[in-house]
């Protein structure tokens, strides 16, 4: 639901509609993931890692793995813009503002 709030035409100029709808994608895949093993061991004792090798390992890195991704994706691109930001004003410093002795 809420990444159709941030498609829609109120979001369309938000500077932040990527990062929140990443956020959103990454969460609804989580909690698909995440909550039915759980679910499914309340109902019938039965943990889904313990059915299968490959189940369990496909499991553990979605369920894992995803928790990770929005952090580091929030991170890389903080650090990205802050580099950009600081190249634009020594750019802007260098060519344009400092005087030529």
């Amino acid at each position: 639901m809420s990444l159709a709030v941030l498609l829609g035409r109120t979001f369309r100029k938000s500077s932040l509609r990527f990062t929140l709808g990443v956020l959103a994608v990454v969460d609804s895949a989580l909690l698909c993931t995440a909550l039915p093993r759980q679910w499914i061991y309340t109902l019938t004792d039965t943990d889904v890692r313990m059915t299968g090798a490959i189940g369990c390992k496909i499991h553990f890195f979605l369920t894992y793995h995803l928790t990770h991704l929005f952090t580091y994706r929030t991170f890389i691109s903080n650090v990205l813009c802050h580099m950009f930001l600081f190249f634009s004003r020594f750019c802007l410093y260098v060519f344009f503002i400092h005087p030529v002795a």
